[in-house]
Formats: structure tokens, sequence, C-alpha cells
């Protein structure tokens, strides 16, 4: 973008990554930190960024899927409020909760609801987001902060000194760090190093586990539907028409679907989206 002669403080004002939150509290406080540290003095120091809001790391927060377990689902309701808190503690600008069933299946709308109820209690009854960086001052916080900003800018410029990111990815170091990382924590759970309650501790029989609703019903449906509607392009001829006509088929469709267009070569080709 800058050698499209685009203003670094626009790009940083735009840019907003996207952070992910696990189990450990305060990692993912100190992790998160540590990145708008970074995150400042690089656009400042390297990139020569003027404005304070280009210099301000605007982070989304993701709960992630691994926080979550098959066993006892509904303790992930606990991981994920957990996770979300570190996460607004840590500075994020926007936050995203796991679902409970994530693990089971497609998430059912009453898992959708309790991780929005869930994000909604921490933004409006905490009163967690009424201060800005409220574990500053923290000796346990700011070491750590410290300490993840060192390994940080570290394997930064590890991957600069490869050719950058692109380069890294290409030549799998990236995809050995993730895997070695994964194989460490899975490693230190199977030995009960690191505790996952209702994993490797404090489990309940099978089956008294509480059992998530499933969404086999709706998927086989929606299934149908996408084979359906296939065959009803395929038959009426519609796969190379206008946007004009196909918006005219689409109010004729007997099923739930929604059509966009993008263009290929000169013509336009529906896409079939899955309506919720």
């Amino acid at each position: 973008m800058l050698k499209r002669s685009v203003d670094i403080n626009a790009i940083g004002r735009g840019l907003s990554p996207v952070v992910a939150l696990d189990r450990d509290f305060f990692e993912h406080i100190a992790k998160l930190r540590a990145a708008r540290r970074i995150w400042a003095r690089t656009m400042k120091e390297k990139w020569g960024a003027t404005d304070p809001k280009a210099m301000c790391l605007r982070a989304h927060g993701v709960v992630v899927g691994t926080v979550c377990t098959r066993q006892q689902p509904l303790v992930n309701i606990a991981r994920g409020g957990i996770a979300g808190l570190a996460g607004i503690l840590g500075g994020c600008m926007g936050l995203q909760v796991a679902c409970y069933d994530e693990t089971w299946s497609t998430p059912t709308e009453e898992a959708e609801r309790v991780a929005i109820r869930t994000q909604q209690v921490l933004r409006y009854e905490s009163g967690v987001t009424s201060v800005a960086d409220p574990l500053a001052g923290s000796y346990y916080v700011e070491w750590l902060t410290s300490k993840l900003e060192e390994e940080i800018q570290a394997m930064v410029d590890k991957i600069e000194g490869m050719g950058g990111w692109m380069a890294a990815l290409q030549n799998g170091w990236v995809h050995e760090e993730v895997k070695k990382g994964l194989l460490d924590i899975q490693r230190k759970i199977d030995n009960g190093e690191r505790t996952v309650v209702g994993v490797n501790r404090f489990q309940i029989p099978t089956e008294e586990d509480f059992k998530p609703k499933l969404y086999a019903l709706r998927i086989l449906q929606m299934s149908i539907n996408i084979w359906m509607t296939i065959g009803i392009l395929r038959k009426r001829g519609i796969t190379k028409t206008s946007r004009r006509k196909s918006r005219t088929y689409k109010r004729q469709l007997p099923i739930p679907v929604k059509i966009s267009f993008h263009m290929y070569s000169r013509h336009w080709k529906p896409t079939l989206l899955l309506q919720r």
C-alpha cells in the first residue's frame, strides 16, 4: 500500500488485526498489551506515522474454538467468559466469544445467544470497559508484558530475516512452529501437566454428560436445498444470464436460498448462499 502512495497514517487507522484468545488469562492480557507496544513503536519509528490514532492497535479479540471441549460442554460458557475478559483487560477493541457447542456441531441459536449475552454482560454489567488498561502497574502483568514483548519482537525479527511473512510461510517454518506449539500443549494435557476440567480431571460418566442439540436434520435439509436449487438452475439454463433476469428468477425459487453474483469473464454466474 505504501508503494501505491497510501499514507501510513491512513493505513494505521484502517487496520484492525484479529487476535486469538485462549485459556491462559494473564498470558493473553500481557500478549495484547505487548502487541500494542510493538505496534505503536513500529508505526512511529519504522514507518514514520505521526497520527496517534495510527499508532493505536485496534485489535479484535476472538475467543477461539480450541478453548471449548467436547466433554461437559456447558463449562465452555465459563471458559469463553474468562477468555473474553482477558481480551478486554488487554485492550481489544472488539470481542467475539466462541459458542459452547462448537465442538459438537454448527452452533445452535441458543448457544449463539449465550455467547452474545456473555459479551453483553462483560460490556454492560462488569464495569471493565470503564477504565483503559486497568491492570497497568501490576508487577506481574508488567513483567509478563515486557517478557512477551521481547519474545514477540525476536520472532518478528526472525521472520523478517527470512524475507518476510510469505517467505516464512512458503518455506514451512510457520507450519512447523504451529505444529510444535500444538503438540506441546497436547503433551501437557496428556501427562496432566496442564489441567483441562472435564478432560483430564474432574470427569463424569459419559451417560451423565450434557448433550447439546445437534443440527443434523437442519444440515440435511440445507444439503437437499442446495442440490434441488442446482438442479433447477441447470434445468432452466440460467448459469449465464443477466443480474436482472436472475433477480427475477430468485423470487420464483420455491426454496430458501440467496443468489449472489461475481464477475467471471463477461458473464454473471450464480453463487448459492444458505440462509440461516
